[in-house]
């Protein structure tokens, strides 16, 4: 009517979408003129026109209307269901200054309101009245909605004259919609759900942030899921689908309230019958107060006419005043113990628009004193602190996040490809950062517009993405081994042989078998299988493990959090096959894995042999992806640590899978590459790895040991002595020779295998001892043994003494040049020999040192020795002892270097290298290496009488007897062959210049 000549354009634009209610929204006006420049960015108007004033004859701007009749009536408007005449400003500011440039006009369906003059469009009209114009085809000219006065203002004319006609335009605000129990039903299918917060200024961001009250004192009666209720003059409220369980405000109140608030009413949530008799008896009784009304229980949920729908005013409908006057607010209050609480309660109200809310003016920042902004539950973005502490299993619409870096868009993958229990499956929450790393990649993925959904721990996205993020247990700032192989013990990995092999759909396992020039294939007959040992790498100082790290964020206290470290442990094991010591090895040249002899490969290529390390890592129960390259940074002296990097899992591990087509254990490229036959398990092959069939702590055996391709040669107690640094108690090497030679003939190789560490571990170790005498717990006198019937009989546990094998490497430390064995190449080998020294519980105590060893830990020492198979028939053996060690500042063994005897050059000596280890077998033996009233030493005689000893066949030797304590009972030299000597009852130890100390015992 106004405009015949002006053409209006409709251009479409993606805008943000308000909840559904507002689509079902009506309004209701309030007669204000302002000027373009007043309207609020993101409030909504009606836009009407008029000679003067909004009246029945006024028509609005709606863009649902043709070209020739933009405006409406009246009644249309009021009737408006999808927003096109609803209109908000949008000003166009400069990027530098913020000055308003120019204003637009666009409402709820994303339409822009525009003019054209036949040839362009115009959606924008300048903020200042000159050079505002329009030329249209007729000449016509057109200032078109510019400022002028305080209205909006349209002119029509030949010319820009003064006395032009002048249209006011009036922005009419659009109030805050009350929604029906069938608007609020609707935004979750049958139920709605409120979100009770408040604000928070950053000034960083010179913005508002939301964030949920998390605790009340007493109910908070809106918490889950709500469900409404038609009623007179509002919606009831249930808190259950049956509604049998209502929300209503009483005269019951709070003994403390905040004094801005002129209410302090508490709610309840009344049963069925319970609400019936307050009704009838207009009251209601509790145990709390003695009695006291319902205020209000009926509400009025209203949703503001704004871009983004909040906060949404909460009122009451008040029985004692009929009016909707009572708001629902927050008291932040000091309670009787002068702590701040959160109390649900209600605030006088004159207006449907939420009330207690913070503001900003630019410089300060003020509140009411109770900062409550409440939200319909359906538009409320995921809050990620609930995140944090925890770790994640991911998923959206069944597929699951991969731990797979990448440049590229987030992956998700098929769910059986992702272990959710091990560590590629899990994802730490980073509040700083925003993001989930993977716990191992490192892998991150940032959330973006998840929403609440009425399921726990399940969300949604704007597309309708439906995402589980699931809680699956702590982090570890303290280190787990949790994800990869680790549970076996190093005794297990000691003592115990495994089979590698891959499961398949038919439910059995394909073995991994040793073919042709030692190429791996594959077998389902396990006797044919490879059997395997594994050992850890260690990384020095005993560190077996490397670390992945990742930050995380905890919570410190209820309101404040911080980041940690996340400490996975991993360990790498080298492996090769356990009796030929053949390392499992790829061939990269032709690209399959095989055995190698680590000894030729150094002889063939002339360098040393590296070992691979392997990492087990979990893809199910007992089920392992076998990894390589998994690299470790250098080590961290400062935290002790080696860290694995954090590309490796992405950029540079490989993996083993079998190939059955061709029958060949090959290598796939990447962690996650989904491969078949790329899962492995690890059975134990029941196949002992050392010998522990003799001897045990109750029944000690005696044992002949001898050279494996050779029995006739034993060990034994050499004749040649040493002496201790009192040059009393003589001590005798550890020889090795034929016992059918002539002059060796009279040997007595018996060896009481004494037990070190036997009982529940998988590498047994032993001592060797010779002149032993073994004590019985009970009463013993250390001058009269067990005859002794005096004060001396003491109370003491089983013990063993006599002289037991030793690796002298601490004589050589000492200075004992006789003591290690050097060859003329130069190398240097410790000799073993036979010191005094007692067994007593896990502790042998040596004589001449008193120095005690404890072995009963399972560390190799100088005393004891594992004796290692080295064929399939489990037979010969090697005998592992220790080879050297090292202390640290307080004096304790620092770290280990493992011995195997070797027999060099007619000398049993202790090695480093396994490769020159000499190889064994024992026997029992009946001969007893216990001495008792005679010990042949050579061709002297010793004989334990009564009261004394007889030496025969020393003549003009010096002769030395001392009792168990080291007290000298005689010292001479024999002028006879056959001296007989007086000794008290007891252990006695007799020393004959240039034989073998002996032990007798007198009666």
């Amino acid at each position: 009517k106004y405009f015949t000549n002006l053409k209006v354009k409709i251009m479409n634009k993606k805008f943000s979408t308000l909840v559904a209610s507002f689509l079902l929204a009506g309004g209701l006006f309030s007669s204000a003129n302002a000027s373009i420049q007043e309207m609020t960015e993101g409030q909504y108007y009606r836009i009407a026109v008029g000679a003067t004033t909004v009246n029945s004859g006024s028509f609005f701007l709606d863009s649902d209307k043709s070209d020739t009749n933009w405006c409406s009536a009246l009644a249309e408007v009021e009737a408006d269901k999808d927003g096109s005449a609803w209109w908000r400003v949008e000003v166009v500011k400069d990027p530098v200054t913020g000055k308003a440039l120019a204003y637009k006009l666009v409402n709820k369906k994303g339409v822009y309101y525009t003019v054209s003059d036949g040839t362009n469009d115009y959606d924008a009209f300048k903020a200042q009245t000159k050079d505002n114009s329009v030329t249209l085809k007729d000449s016509h000219t057109y200032w078109i909605l510019v400022p002028y006065d305080t209205n909006l203002a349209a002119y029509q004319g030949d010319a820009v004259e003064s006395s032009k006609t002048k249209w006011g335009f009036h922005n009419i605000e659009i109030e805050p919609v009350a929604q029906s129990a069938d608007d609020l039903n609707g935004i979750l299918g049958n139920s709605f759900a409120l979100q009770i917060g408040k604000q928070k200024w950053n000034n960083s961001t010179k913005v508002y942030d939301w964030s949920a009250y998390t605790t009340f004192e007493g109910e908070n009666v809106f918490a889950g899921t709500l469900y409404a209720k038609q009623g007179t003059n509002g919606v009831e409220l249930y808190t259950d689908s049956k509604k049998t369980q209502r929300i209503v405000l009483t005269t019951s109140t709070w003994n403390v309230v905040s004094s801005s608030l002129e209410k302090n009413y508490k709610f309840d949530i009344l049963n069925t019958k319970d609400y019936a008799d307050a009704v009838e008896n207009d009251e209601y009784y509790s145990s709390e107060q003695s009695k006291w009304k319902i205020v209000a229980d009926e509400f009025v949920i209203s949703v503001p006419a704004i871009v983004a729908g909040e906060p949404v005013d909460v009122t009451l409908y008040n029985k004692m005043t009929s009016k909707a006057d009572l708001e629902v607010v927050v008291a932040v209050v000091n309670n009787d113990a002068s702590q701040n609480v959160n109390r649900l309660t209600v605030a006088a109200s004159n207006t449907t628009k939420a009330e207690y809310t913070m503001s900003y003016d630019g410089k300060n920042l003020t509140s009411s004193a109770n900062n409550t902004y409440i939200k319909l539950g359906v538009d409320n973005f995921i809050n990620t602190e609930d995140f944090i502490g925890k770790l994640w299993n991911i998923k959206m619409n069944g597929r699951t996040l991969s731990p797979e870096c990448s440049e590229n868009e987030t992956s998700w993958v098929e769910s059986i490809n992702v272990y959710d229990n091990g560590a590629e499956g899990l994802w730490l929450w980073n509040e700083s950062e925003g993001e989930f790393a993977n716990r191992e990649s490192d892998a991150t993925w940032k959330p973006k517009g998840l929403r609440y959904t009425t399921t726990v721990n399940t969300y949604v996205d704007a597309a309708g993405n439906i995402y589980t993020i699931t809680p699956a247990g702590d982090p570890a700032p303290n280190g787990t081994t949790d994800g990869y192989l680790s549970s076996l013990t190093d005794d297990e990995l000691r003592q115990q042989a495994f089979f590698i092999g891959t499961p398949r759909s038919t439910g059995d396992t394909v073995y991994i078998a040793k073919g042709s020039n030692g190429v791996l294939t594959f077998t389902l007959d396990k006797t044919e299988a490879v059997a395997f040992r594994m050992t850890r790498k260690s990384f020095g100082n005993n560190k077996y493990e490397a670390q992945l790290r990742n930050t995380y964020s905890y919570w410190k206290n209820e309101d404040e959090w911080a980041n940690k470290t996340d400490v996975v442990m991993l360990y790498q094991y080298n492996i090769e096959e356990a009796v030929s010591h053949d390392a499992l090895y790829y061939n990269s040249t032709d690209g399959y894995y095989t055995l190698v002899d680590t000894t030729g490969w150094y002889k063939e290529t002339g360098k040393t042999f590296e070992p691979v390390e392997y990492v087990f890592k979990d893809k199910g129960v007992d089920l392992y992806n076998i990894l390589m390259n998994v690299s470790t940074n250098s080590y961290d002296s400062k935290n002790k640590r080696y860290t694995v990097k954090d590309e490796n899992f992405c950029d540079e591990v490989t993996k083993l899978y079998g190939a059955h087509n061709v029958g060949r254990l090959v290598e796939a490229q990447g962690a996650y590459a989904n491969v078949q036959n790329d899962l492995f398990v690890v059975i134990n092959a029941d196949a002992q790895q050392y010998r522990g069939d003799f001897s045990n702590e109750d029944t000690l055996e005696n044992v002949k040991i001898f050279r494996n391709d050779d029995n006739s040669y034993v060990l034994y107690e050499k004749g040649t002595l040493l002496k201790d640094a009192n040059n009393e108690v003589l001590e005798g090497f550890l020889g090795l020779e034929n016992i059918y030679d002539p002059q060796y003939a009279e040997v007595n190789a018996a060896l009481l295998a004494d037990t070190a560490k036997h009982a529940n571990t998988y590498r047994p170790q032993y001592m060797f001892a010779v002149d032993a005498t073994i004590v019985p717990a009970g009463k013993w006198c250390p001058i009269h043994g067990t005859d002794c019937k005096d004060e001396h009989l003491n109370d003491t546990e089983a013990f063993v003494e006599g002289r037991y094998l030793v690796n002298l490497v601490d004589s050589v430390k000492a200075g004992r040049k006789d003591c290690v064995y050097q060859n003329y190449g130069g190398d240097k080998y410790y000799r073993l020999g036979f010191v005094a020294a007692k067994h007593i519980g896990d502790s042998l105590i040596i004589a001449s040192s008193n120095d005690t060893i404890l072995v009963n830990k399972g560390n190799d020492e100088v005393c004891t020795y594992a004796l290692k198979y080295v064929d399939g028939n489990r037979d010969a053996f090697i005998i592992e002892t220790l080879y050297n060690y090292t202390l640290d500042a307080d004096g304790d063994v620092d770290s280990r270097t493992p011995g195997y005897v070797k027999y060099h050059n007619g000398i049993p000596v202790v090695t480093s290298e396994l490769s020159e280890a000499e190889v064994f077998d024992l026997d029992k033996t009946e001969e007893e290496a216990t001495a008792n009233e005679t010990i042949a030493a050579s061709a002297v005689t010793v004989i334990a009488g009564e009261g004394n000893v007889t030496i025969a066949g020393a003549a003009g030797k010096k002769v030395v007897i001392a009792n168990i304590l080291g007290q000298t009972i005689a010292n001479t030299v024999l002028t006879s062959d056959n001296a007989t000597i007086a000794a008290p009852a007891g252990v006695v130890v007799v020393a004959v210049e240039g034989e073998a100390a002996v032990k007798a015992i007198v009666k």
